[in-house]
């Protein structure tokens, strides 16, 4: 499903039976309050381009996968895996990974990127789409359960792309309307697009939080 761009609202569609709608100009909002509830999102995110600019050491990659791992809150077989697995020719090929999927989310093949991250057997789109995020965040987004759950997008690559080729959109609607963006860089990514829409979707959760009913 494409996503329908209006004058003030955008219309984020996974399939015909799910959508979220949200106000042009509360992308921002949104955004900064997201930040607020995870502070630590841009230390990881200053982490992996320092990584990247520095061509994917493989002596970083364990250090960057344990705290995006934690970060993600990433819990049971799948990190379990990655770390039992802690030899030099297991994080190379990860290292590998990594520079390949960069490489590809660059000229847009978002689907083959996250084919590129499968690095355990079963390891779901979400596992693989947060180190896309931190490594390549101009171009790349978490398809996170949540999002799959209220959107509707599949769990495959197909679907990942889909989701990442909408927020593009939703970015470059944002960045041609010139919408305010409060952080650093002075322009909207794809994953700011991403983290804005979780916020929309997660946000009666973090309000009921802050202010639990009173009994």
């Amino acid at each position: 499903m494409a996503t329908k761009i209006g004058a003030k609202c955008i219309k984020i569609c996974g399939n015909s039976n799910a959508s979220c709608s949200i106000a042009t100009d509360s992308f921002e909002v949104l955004l900064n309050e997201h930040r607020l509830e995870d502070p630590l999102t841009l230390h990881i995110e200053t982490m992996a381009k320092n990584y990247v600019q520095s061509d994917f050491p493989q002596k970083d990659t364990q250090l960057l996968i344990r705290i995006i791992c934690a970060w993600g809150g990433i819990r049971g077989k799948n990190p379990k895996r990655l770390y039992n697995r802690n030899k030099s020719d297991n994080f190379c090929r990860m290292t590998h990974s990594l520079r390949a999927a960069h490489g590809l989310s660059l000229n847009g093949e978002y689907g083959e990127a996250i084919r590129t991250l499968d690095w355990t057997e079963g390891a779901q789109i979400s596992f693989r789409s947060k180190f896309l995020k931190f490594i390549c965040p101009d171009h790349a987004a978490v398809l996170d359960s949540n999002i799959q759950k209220v959107l509707g997008y599949p769990r495959t690559p197909a679907g990942y792309e889909e989701f990442v080729q909408n927020c593009a959109e939703v970015r470059t609607t944002l960045n041609n309307s010139q919408m305010n963006y409060g952080g650093v860089p002075k322009y909207w990514r794809t994953s700011d697009v991403e983290m804005a829409i979780f916020q929309e979707i997660l946000k009666p959760q973090y309000d009921h939080k802050r202010n639990p009913p009173k009994k």
